[in-house]
């Protein structure tokens, strides 16, 4: 196996030697050596959140990495092989469900890989993507290898009891799963043969009726209309333009990939449905004139035992603070906050994959007047215990074939197009400048990098909310019908995508909110042959996200809001008789205040942190701990979130600062100050003036240090010198009313 150079095998013995005390408990602090030189440190708070400082982007993302694989590496694992089609590898055929001949793991494995890219693909786009950007991914590589290592060396202590191998972490996983989280979040569409079939099958005027490409009476997030976004197409399809079809083999294969993989996703314990709702008020429709957003992505109902599909950080270097959640797998963070905003996303739901199809001659197809050949892809699926299978992935220029179907006229390769074919980890780069913004238009700026379909809602601290349905959609010919297959022959191709200021957009809207859970972004957007937006009762067809309009009457009910009100949002969705639902993976409520200090943020990713457990059946302090609070949400009282903790501006070595000399209790963690500063407490007195009272300095190990003070005498104020060596402590005040305590850093 590949061996570290000498300075991480520096780190990784510091590791061991921190770690040694406790077998199964994360340490509260950790330092590591990145692998650009620099020092990372991982300190973990009440609820086992790494909050991660170092001098650089490379050694922040080097510590996530680290971080990521110390609480999930089971899972990590996991998402990684479904990701690279290589789930059979490890676990063997799986169980045959739908009664093929062909394992679950190997049908799914095999729908990934022809669906997807090669190692050589994904190298190339790796290529493609900002060199800040490659430059985290690398980081967030070593920082997981790191960590393996430490499996490899003392699996007793650092190996989960469920994961049955060490597998090195290269770019290309990375790319892989960022990939496959993107798609299974953000792409859409890909239907039109099933709406074909149901034309055929009902006729043109239930499909107009029942197939609708825009149903006005749809609720949506942008209250009136902006500009026209996509054109609408006909009501009505052409008369017998695909009629009579044969697309039964092909369907029946895009419906078994599609099946095997979330037959997958569910033995994996990975995210098996998408869905999430979002509120921003802007400081209009507040009680104290400040913006306040919620999140809460929803993939799948957090269930004990079960890690969830997401975890937390705050990330912590001179040129990118960012706390929140992001997914194993994926460096950065996906949904939180910066010192001066705060956004969240939901599934879009706009259509971005269309089926085209070209007519076949022989082995090969026509486009533009002359005969291609198919590009042909050969492959096998390694099955742990069983023969390998061997695949062959097909394409056209438009995209993937997932099928042959035939009419009168000729045979054709169905193949799909998506808008973000080779673009998926494009969403790194948005994902990178959306923390790195620093006001509302650069953040725009970053949202027009994303590729896939996804609502943004943002806030900030200037009391100014804004929406953007993101993502790259097409521009269809116009002789396409958007609910029904094109021709791939070149004569219907698109023609280009829809530009941006086209797409669903407001900022400060007059009503004070924005409301979305997945639903319609704006009136005049169509749906294509995507359908949950429209609404068919008499044919039993009920909209599926009608549920937004239940989340709009709360806030509405609710105003003017303030951050108690918002938060009993999540007890409407999870309680309400007409949308029951869980209320969140992930939830996170921020109020932004007139400083970083007056802020007011909780959060909450049930049911805890991490997901480690011993080989000897020992679990994490952190493997539930947030349970308690997420069931608040159904029960009687407040609802319950926890902290989430944001550092103020932190002075690092690269920046030349000056550590200040004083500091106060109470001030933001980290905190770091010169070793010799003065640290001034407050201490309030009872009637009794002679009440004594005991200030002490401890260390990560809960062993006290050194007596700071012990008085006996009337003070407003104590001030102590901290005469100690560099490292992180807990400062203890013990009074006749109260305990305090607060985590300092003491810096050279």
């Amino acid at each position: 196996m590949p061996r570290l150079p000498a300075p991480h095998w520096r780190s990784l013995l510091l590791a061991l030697l921190l770690l040694a005390p406790a077998l199964t408990a994360q340490p509260t602090r950790l330092d590591l050596q990145a692998s650009d030189g620099t020092t990372v440190t991982i300190e973990r708070d009440a609820y086992g959140v790494p909050h991660i400082a170092a001098e650089t982007e490379a050694g922040v993302f080097f510590g996530q990495g680290f971080a990521t694989a110390e609480d999930r590496l089971s899972q990590l694992a996991d998402l990684m092989r479904v990701a690279t089609g290589t789930y059979a590898a490890a676990y063997g055929p799986g169980p045959d469900s739908d009664g093929n001949g062909v394992g679950d793991y190997i049908d799914a494995d095999r729908w990934v890989r022809e669906m997807s890219y090669t190692a050589e693909e994904r190298a190339a786009q790796f290529q493609m993507l900002a060199p800040p950007v490659r430059a985290m991914v690398e980081a967030y590589r070593d920082g997981i290898n790191a960590y393996l290592d430490l499996v490899d060396t003392e699996p007793e202590t650092y190996r989960p009891a469920d994961f049955p191998g060490v597998k090195r972490w290269d770019t290309d996983k990375v790319m892989a799963v960022t990939q496959y989280v993107m798609r299974q979040f953000g792409q859409l569409g890909g239907d039109e043969l099933t709406r074909q079939a149901e034309l055929d099958d009902n006729g043109p005027e239930w499909f107009a009726a029942n197939r609708p490409i825009n149903d006005p009476t749809a609720p949506t997030t942008i209250a009136v209309s902006g500009t026209p976004g996509i054109p609408n197409a006909p009501t009505l399809p052409a008369a017998g333009r695909w009629a009579g079809l044969a697309a039964t083999d092909a369907l029946a294969r895009l419906d078994a990939g599609r099946a095997a993989l979330d037959r997958v996703r569910q033995q994996a314990g990975l995210a098996p449905t998408l869905g999430s709702f979002a509120v921003a008020a802007s400081g209009s429709a507040t009680t104290d004139g400040r913006a306040l957003l919620l999140a809460a992505p929803q993939m799948g109902d957090p269930q004990l035992g079960v890690p969830n599909p997401a975890l937390e950080f705050e990330l912590i270097a001179p040129t990118y603070h960012a706390a929140g959640m992001t997914v194993p797998g994926i460096p950065g963070i996906l949904i939180g906050r910066v010192a001066n905003h705060a956004w969240t996303l939901t599934t879009g739901n706009t259509d971005n994959t269309d089926t085209f199809l070209a007519p076949t001659q022989g082995n090969r197809y026509r486009f533009d007047g002359a005969a291609r050949a198919f590009e042909r892809i050969p492959g096998e699926i390694a099955v742990a215990g069983a023969v390998a299978v061997p695949f062959e992935a097909v394409r056209t220029v438009h995209g993937p074939v997932y099928g042959v179907v035939t009419d009168e006229a000729a045979t054709y390769a169905a193949a799909w197009r998506m808008t973000f074919w080779e673009r998926e980890v494009q969403a790194l780069e948005a994902f990178y400048a959306m923390a790195r913004a620093t006001n509302v238009d650069q953040f725009q700026t970053a949202v027009e990098r994303m590729p896939m379909s996804f609502n943004v809602l943002y806030a900030d601290r200037a009391g100014q909310i804004a929406y953007w349905h993101a993502g790259a959609y097409p521009d269809r010919a116009a002789t396409v019908d958007p609910r029904l297959p094109a021709l791939g022959d070149g004569t219907e191709e698109w023609q280009g995508l829809v530009p941006f200021a086209q797409q669903p957009q407001q900022r400060d809207p007059s009503s004070g909110f924005f409301v979305n859970w997945n639903n319609k972004p704006r009136a005049d957007w169509d749906h294509g042959d995507h359908l949950p937006w429209t609404a068919t009762p008499s044919n039993g067809f009920v909209r599926t996200y009608d549920g937004v309009a239940v989340l709009d009457a709360a806030v509405q009910a609710r105003s003017p809001l303030d951050f108690t009100r918002l938060t009993e949002v999540y007890r409407v969705v999870q309680t309400n008789s007409t949308y029951p639902e869980y209320p969140g993976t992930y939830q996170q409520v921020i109020a932004f205040g007139e400083t970083l200090g007056d802020d007011r943020a909780e959060n909450l990713l049930p049911p805890g942190q991490s997901a480690f457990v011993s080989q000897t059946g020992v679990p994490s302090a952190h493997v539930a701990d947030q349970w308690p609070l997420y069931l608040s949400a159904g029960e009687d009282g407040p609802v319950r979130l926890k902290p989430m903790a944001f550092a103020g501006a932190v002075a690092t070595a690269s920046e030349e600062a000056v550590l200040p000399e004083t500091i106060d209790l109470g001030a933001a963690y980290p905190n770091p100050i010169r070793a010799g500063a003065l640290l001034s407490i407050p201490v309030p007195r009872s009637a009794n003036a002679a009440s004594t009272f005991d200030l002490a300095l401890y260390d990560v190990l809960g062993r006290r240090v050194v007596t700071l003070a012990s008085d006996t005498q009337a003070a407003d104020t104590i001030t102590v010198r901290l005469d100690v060596a560099p490292g992180s402590y807990v400062v203890r005040l013990v009074d006749a009313e109260r305990v305090v305590t607060q985590r300092i850093v003491v810096a050279r």
